[in-house]
């Protein structure tokens, strides 16, 4: 099984969790300095943000989730709040899952 499919299949795998750790390792030398490796770790946490709601059917465009995740203010109809607090949601489990 590939590297994607244990990230995606199973997350809570040794292999997968200790090639994610040994990436961000690899990121954050690579780039030259601290605010760089933010901005990175900031534009990821947006995009997979995004795709992780929107392969649930959530409606929002990626302008629209980042600009959500930047401000925490709602824009647009009153039925878009649901997605956006789903948005809310898909973040806090990124941050209890990754303590």
């Amino acid at each position: 099984m590939n590297l994607i499919c244990q990230l995606v299949w199973k997350p809570q795998s040794a292999t997968a969790l200790d090639a994610l750790r040994r990436a961000y390792s690899l990121a954050r030398a690579a780039l030259p300095s601290q605010r760089a490796f933010s901005q990175l770790m900031n534009e990821w946490r947006f995009e997979h943000v995004h795709h992780s709601t929107a392969i649930e059917g959530n409606p929002l465009s990626y302008q629209t989730v980042r600009a959500f995740l930047e401000t925490r203010l709602v824009s647009g109809a009153p039925q878009l709040i649901d997605a956006n607090l789903e948005v809310l949601g898909t973040v806090e489990a990124i941050v209890v899952n990754a303590s």
